[in-house]
């Protein structure tokens, strides 16, 4: 694999399926917030703010190619440095502004900023 080490590949991918339905019966459950809605120009952009999103059983496949010809040794010292990377002892929380429009009004956003 070369001189970078690897930890998930397009043939192995970490996959986060975030959440944020309260619902969820997670420790992170808590910590759901649904977020702020607003109207930006006229209503021609929609800006969700302060949202939360959470998964907390996602794993990942062990790290390799790390080191290069020396991966045999590289890998595990890296896999001991990352912890169980196994479903149920991996968390992400996801915080996020997302803004959703049509590209012309972005443009004219652009040109009058």
């Amino acid at each position: 694999m070369g001189k970078a080490g690897y930890v998930g590949s397009s043939g192995a991918p970490i996959v986060w399926e975030l959440w944020r339905d309260s619902a969820e019966k997670t420790e992170y459950a808590h910590h759901r917030r649904p977020g702020a809605f607003k109207f930006l120009e006229a209503g021609q952009i929609y800006e969700l703010s302060e949202d939360k999103l959470v998964d907390n059983n996602w794993s990942a496949p062990s790290a390799s190619g790390c080191g290069g010809g020396l991966s045999f040794l590289v890998d595990p010292i890296v896999n001991e440095q990352l912890g169980d990377m196994t479903a149920g002892h991996n968390t992400v929380i996801l915080e996020n502004t997302i803004y959703v429009s049509a590209a012309a009004a972005v443009k004219l956003n652009d040109d009058m900023g």
